[in-house]
């Protein structure tokens, strides 16, 4: 049933680019809740995806920015004080804290210019049912909180997914402000338990965090021919956390004839991915499908492709969306064992193995799967009802909803 409350949604892109699918899915239930949805994209300025009929979209525009970091500091001084202060009594990483000083107040002096710049764009003066929503705890995130102690907003809360969660996923292995942005936030979200217990060690109002899991569309079972080619679908960019190259090892291998997916964007590692590629033994037929600007291209293809098995070897994550997608769709999976992938991977539906894996280790046992009960098609709607249980949409996002009204 839809109220009459506004929610403002911060992104980091959407839905001015290809990224964050994930954050169109959660809208895609969410929207219809809401009487009204403002979309405040923190870069990129056209909008390339459809927005749902009740939305909006304000570009923040914050990579152009300009301030001056003095000017900022003398005209907000007690609250830059205080945050530095809250920062240092807080923090667990004093000496981290003080090498990037510098860095970290720049980026809070373009946070309260950030902050600026929102209220700004606000048309009315924000009510209770005026709910504001960061994707990310990132210098968004920190605008929201500082326009929260400044009393001018009231309902604010922010999720967590992997890069804001985990110091180590940062060039400085810290996170700063998270104690300020804590105590304004009403409500923290993280995608995971696994990530729940960590944020929660810190002991930054642990009483505010809350594990929400994504859930992800129906698109009912794939499809599945038992008796054709062995086909391994992965999906990621190419960068160096998630190691799609790290396949070509493991592939080497097996001899069986296979057919290899990889569906995503060029990153960081593309140079070393096709370089492997070069690698590969005949028996190996390998086809690589760049990321559509209409994610639900890759839904269907994924429904009408006989995928026997799906593989994430990441180094890190948060809490996959694609090894959801995978689940819901009925395709095992065969993934490294970190950061939230546990809670999407088990017995159930798939195999978890060591993030340092040895490739000959992997490479048994996909060929044990391969004549294995997991790969029939009792097995997949076993992996199916693990997702329905556990991460449909329906479910989950009217649960984040309930919750976000009631902050």
């Amino acid at each position: 049933m839809k109220t009459s409350h506004t929610l403002h949604l911060f992104s980091n892109i959407y839905p001015n680019g290809d990224g964050e699918p994930f954050l169109e899915n959660e809208l895609f239930y969410l929207a219809p809740k809401f009487e009204k949805v403002i979309i405040y994209p923190a870069n990129g300025t056209n909008a390339i995806k459809k927005i749902p009929l009740n939305a909006e979209v304000v570009n923040l525009q914050s990579e152009s920015i300009k301030f001056s970091t003095l000017n900022i500091v003398v005209g907000n001084l007690f609250l830059v004080f205080g945050m530095h202060w809250k920062e240092v009594m807080k923090s667990k990483s004093k000496l981290i804290y003080f090498k990037h000083f510098r860095e970290f107040n720049s980026r809070l002096c373009k946070s309260i210019c950030l902050a600026n710049s929102i209220k700004t764009t606000l048309k009315t003066t924000p009510g209770k049912n005026d709910i504001f929503y960061s994707f990310w705890m990132n210098e968004t995130a920190t605008a929201l909180s500082v326009l929260k102690y400044k009393d001018q907003i009231k309902r604010y809360v922010f999720r967590v997914n992997g890069f804001d969660l985990y110091e180590n996923q940062t060039k400085w292995n810290y996170i700063p402000f998270r104690p300020f942005n804590f105590a304004n936030a009403s409500k923290v979200f993280v995608v995971s338990n696994t990530g729940t217990k960590y944020l929660k060690s810190f002991n930054i109002y642990p009483e505010k965090i809350e594990c929400s899991y994504f859930g992800t569309k129906d698109y009912g079972m794939s499809k599945f021919d038992s008796a054709g080619k062995f086909c391994i679908f992965t999906c990621s960019n190419l960068n160096s956390l998630k190691r799609a190259d790290a396949l070509v090892d493991i592939l080497k291998n097996i001899s069986i004839p296979i057919k290899w997916i990889h569906h995503g964007n060029m990153g960081d590692s593309e140079k070393t991915f096709f370089e492997k590629i070069k690698e590969l033994t005949s028996n190996v037929e390998f086809e690589l499908h760049e990321r559509k600007e209409n994610y639900e291209e890759v839904m269907q293809f994924m429904k009408k492709t006989s995928i026997n098995l799906f593989v994430l070897l990441s180094r890190t994550e948060g809490l996959p969306v694609t090894l959801i997608e995978a689940s819901s769709f009925g395709i095992p999976i065969i993934a490294t064992n970190v950061g939230g992938v546990s809670e999407v991977v088990t017995e159930k539906n798939g195999i978890l193995v060591e993030k340092d894996f040895d490739p000959k280790k992997i490479a048994s046992i996909i060929s044990n799967f391969m004549n294995s009960n997991k790969n029939t098609i009792e097995f997949r709607k076993q992996v199916r009802l693990f997702w329905e249980g556990k991460f449909n949409g329906t479910n989950n996002y009217s649960i984040f909803y309930n919750k976000l009204i009631s902050c």
